[in-house]
């Protein structure tokens, strides 16, 4: 059994980290992979852009020309869930895009003796259930027959770097 950790969508690579059950231990894995994910996929990430804008409390319709490119998930001791999505949005008086972040937003109910109300409305929760599905698809082998254009970036980070991401286009 996996527990997705983060799920990184960039032109050239999709980059997914979770945890996995060991024969004596949890193991954290990291894998890059250049093979094209599923539309939907694809579709189920970028749903999460009116919801980022919802939880930036600028408005669903801030997501608009946004492009969703990661969602990170943070777990309690007792499996409650919480996530945040990262993306970038065009701005003209930069004149590029301005990446930015989601605060963290507890998308589980309580679990065990937590207490804390899930904090997002049920159909956010459910949208980022789509995609933690999406992402053990593509982890079980459920990709188009396809590779991802290698030339668009890098196709492996280095060590300790960050992922770069796209410049604000939307799939």
């Amino acid at each position: 059994m996996s527990k997705i950790l983060k799920i990184v969508r960039d032109d050239a690579f999709v980059q997914i980290r979770y945890h996995t059950d060991g024969h004596l231990a949890v193991h954290e894995m990291d894998g890059t992979f250049h093979e094209a994910p599923l539309q939907s996929f694809d579709d189920a990430m970028q749903k999460l852009a009116p919801i980022a804008g919802n939880w930036l409390e600028a408005g669903s319709d801030y997501g608009e020309n946004a492009a969703v490119r990661s969602v990170t998930l943070s777990y309690t001791k007792n499996g409650t869930r919480s996530a945040t999505i990262g993306f970038r949005k065009p701005l003209d008086i930069v004149d590029g895009s301005l990446l930015m972040v989601t605060p963290c937003v507890q998308v589980d109910e309580p679990q065990g003796s937590e207490e804390t109300p899930r904090q997002c409305a049920k159909k956010q929760a459910e949208a980022i259930y789509k995609m933690i599905a999406e992402a053990e698809r593509y982890l079980a082998g459920e990709r188009q027959q396809m590779i991802l254009p290698l030339a668009a970036a890098k196709s492996e980070p280095e060590e300790g770097e960050q992922l770069p991401f796209n410049k604000g286009k939307s799939k």
